[in-house]
């Protein structure tokens, strides 16, 4: 976690730079410079968390991403690794009984330039061959541009159960 912006700009002026800074600032100084938010920043900068840890935790997407060890502007490779990306979501999906609505393709070229393009279906899948169709048709924009690949992923978002869903009628 941070600060924002506004708080990041008084706690410069205030001479903070660091998390380190914070920790050895005494806590009075923080509380009257910040109020109730000083003591916060206080016991964080020292990793003192008294809040319940909630051990259920919800996935709220399953993605996978490669980075190719060189750059590559072998389109066939690209939709390859693609295509083994939507695979491992379809199995993570899978084994954790969820289907998706929404589904991302990340394309990050030569030089990081990254770019997603992303599609919400009105019926959620986890169907493999639903995967592969959606992940193929959200990457073709980014083919025959002539820009070598670095990286390029998949991630299924807007996660349900399928029982959970509605049958269409």
């Amino acid at each position: 976690r941070g600060v924002g912006p506004v708080t990041e700009a008084h706690l410069l002026g205030l001479g903070f730079e660091t998390v380190r800074q914070l920790r050895a600032a005494p806590e009075d100084k923080l509380r009257r410079e910040l109020g109730s938010f000083g003591r916060f920043l206080w016991e964080e900068a020292r990793g003192i968390d008294l809040r319940a840890v909630d051990p259920v935790w919800e996935a709220k997407s399953i993605g996978r991403e490669r980075t190719f060890d060189e750059d590559t502007d072998d389109e066939e490779s690209v939709r390859k690794v693609l295509s083994s990306c939507v695979g491992l979501v379809q199995r993570d999906l899978r084994s954790e009984n969820l289907w998706a609505h929404t589904f991302t393709v990340k394309v990050r070229f030569s030089g990081y330039e990254t770019h997603s393009r992303q599609t919400t279906l009105r019926q959620a899948t986890g169907a493999l061959q639903d995967l592969e169709k959606t992940a193929a048709a959200l990457l073709a924009p980014f083919l025959g541009a002539g820009r070598p690949f670095r990286l390029v992923g998949f991630t299924a978002s807007r996660l349900v159960p399928p029982e959970e869903l509605l049958p269409l009628g």
